[in-house]
C-alpha cells in the first residue's frame, strides 16, 4: 500500500515546472495508489502561484509555460489533495518550531508546513504521514522531529510505494 504523503510547496512545485525531481513528482501526483493519500496545507496554494510568478519573473518559465503550471494545479488543486486547514494548534506549533531549531535556518513558511504535517499525523487514522520535501532546513528539523521523509531529487519512488 502506498504512503500518505504531506507535500511542502518546494515538492508541489516540482510537479508543475520541470526542475530536479519534477518526474518523481509527476509520477506521485499521477499514481493512482496515491489518490486521497496526497495532502498539502492551507498555505501551499499562495506559495505555489507565488512561485510560479516568481519563476515567470526570473524567466524560468515563459507566459505559456506560467498559464500551463496555474492550469495543472487547479485542475488538482483541491480535487486530488487533501487540504489541511490553518488552525490555532498549526500556528502554535510552527512558532514553537522557530523557537526551538532557530539555530537550523528554517523559516516560518517551512515550519508551517511542517506542524501541519504533525497536526494531520495525530488526526489521521494510519498516522504514518510522510513528509515530502527537497528543502534542507525542514529535512533537518523533520528529523529531529522523527518525522518521515521523502526527498524527490534523491529518493526512489519505490522507497513509499
Amino acid at each position: 500500500m502506498a504512503a500518505n504523503l504531506f507535500l511542502d510547496t518546494c515538492a508541489l512545485f516540482k510537479r508543475y515546472v520541470a526542475e530536479r525531481g519534477s518526474d518523481t513528482m509527476r509520477a506521485i501526483v499521477g499514481t493512482a495508489e496515491f489518490r486521497g493519500r496526497l495532502f498539502v496545507c492551507e498555505r501551499s496554494h499562495g506559495e505555489i502561484l507565488s512561485s510560479f510568478g516568481n519563476a515567470f519573473r526570473k524567466r524560468r518559465l515563459d507566459k505559456k509555460a506560467y498559464r500551463t503550471a496555474c492550469r495543472e494545479f487547479y485542475s488538482h488543486y483541491p480535487s486530488i489533495f487533501g487540504v489541511v486547514e490553518d488552525n490555532e494548534s498549526i500556528r502554535e506549533d510552527s512558532i514553537q518550531i522557530l523557537s526551538k531549531y532557530y539555530r537550523i535556518g528554517i523559516t516560518h513558511p517551512d515550519a508551517t508546513h511542517l506542524a501541519a504535517q504533525t497536526y494531520l499525523a495525530r488526526a489521521l487514522p494510519d498516522p504514518n504521514l510522510t513528509l515530502v520535501t527537497s528543502d534542507g532546513g525542514l529535512k533537518a528539523v523533520a528529523r529531529r522531529r522523527r518525522v518521515p521523509i521523502f526527498d524527490p531529487e534523491t529518493d526512489r519512488l519505490t522507497d513509499i510505494l
